[in-house]
């Protein structure tokens, strides 16, 4: 750039001197001064192009340094974003793994709550079979007795039991009430609940002695406090049934049985400590029998 400078300099110089001969052939006449003032002239341009020229070659390293630093800030920021896109590959692959452990987990409490469902709606369905059960009591006495009858001859003793007990408060002190107590007792027998059976069958050896059920009461009766290792007692309310020519033949008979087998006991039934418990022998299926 500085070269081309000094050459068109020098051309005009050239061009200046060239023009002292035109002039004169015009017949100007060109003074020492004048050519002088032109030189000065032609000298004051030459610098002022020689100073843009610096300038120029200072704008060009400037710019040339400016491009270096630029392109090796590219090739950092170039290498940086390959290193960030490797980075951003890790991370979305853990990311991922991340996610499909998530998966994994809400799948497994999905199953769990699926399950919990499934066995609150089974519990529901139990409840409400229970209040079904609860709530649908049989209007009228008659009813309510076959209902509670027929429960008692499925075994279901809990149910068959609350049902009598629902029968006594609604009529109470009825023909049938001895005979319904005997059926509360024999639920709690069948249950091994002997001792309580024996307070049902009580009350009727008390308050019924002329009821039919009294022949039930008096056999159970026997037959719970042999459960409970009291044969003493056991055997008296044999003997009340073995010398009562009224009692039925077959509880007469299964008594003086019963008596010979305490008789014969060496302290494996009759132990007299027995606490309330044990399998029944004799569990029946028929609440109301009694003499005939």
């Amino acid at each position: 750039m500085m070269l081309n400078s000094r050459i068109l300099l020098q051309h005009l110089s050239r061009v200046a001197l060239a023009a002292v001969p035109l002039l004169c052939s015009t017949g100007c006449l060109v003074t020492t001064s004048q050519f002088d003032q032109l030189q000065r002239e032609v000298d004051t341009l030459s610098e002022r192009v020689e100073a843009r020229d610096k300038e120029l070659q200072a704008s060009l390293a400037r710019a040339e340094t400016q491009s270096e630093e630029l392109d090796r800030v590219l090739r950092s920021r170039a290498a940086s974003l390959g290193v960030n896109v490797d980075d951003l590959g890790l991370d979305v692959a853990q990311l991922r793994g991340e996610t499909e452990d998530a998966r994994n987990d809400i799948a497994a409490l999905l199953s769990e709550t699926r399950e919990l469902r499934a066995g609150f709606d089974q519990r529901v369905a139990e409840l409400e079979h229970r209040l079904n059960r609860e709530t649908e009591i049989p209007e009228g006495q008659i009813a309510l007795k076959k209902e509670a009858d027929r429960l008692f001859k499925g075994e279901d003793w809990a149910q068959a039991r609350r049902l009598y007990r629902i029968y006594l408060s609604r009529y109470p002190g009825g023909k049938k009430e001895a005979e319904i107590r005997f059926s509360i007792g024999h639920t709690l027998y069948n249950e091994n609940k002997h001792r309580s059976a024996l307070s049902e069958f009580y009350w009727i050896v008390q308050n019924a002695r002329t009821d039919p059920a009294i022949y039930n009461a008096l056999y159970y009766s026997g037959l719970a406090f042999s459960k409970i290792g009291q044969c003493d007692k056991a055997t008296a309310y044999f003997d009340a049934l073995v010398g009562d020519e009224k009692a039925p033949k077959k509880y007469q008979s299964s008594a003086a049985a019963q008596i010979e087998i305490f008789k014969a006991d060496t302290g494996k039934i009759c132990t007299g400590r027995k606490a309330d418990g044990g399998r029944s022998d004799e569990v029946t299926k028929s609440p109301g029998d009694t003499a005939g």
